[in-house]
């Protein structure tokens, strides 16, 4: 099963797993809720709006 929210390191974005960008190849990181992903550092991508 894959992680519902997946982000990248480098543009500290991440994606839902409807996202066309959520399986790109530098989106490695994985989370379980938005929350973990804000918890990090990371903001919520503007297409899919996380």
């Amino acid at each position: 099963m894959e992680a519902g929210y997946r982000g990248n390191p480098e543009s500290k974005i991440y994606h839902n797993s409807s996202c066309r960008y959520y399986k790109g190849k530098s989106v490695s990181k994985t989370f379980a809720s938005p929350a973990d992903a804000k918890a990090a550092g990371y903001r919520p991508c503007k297409v899919c709006k996380g």
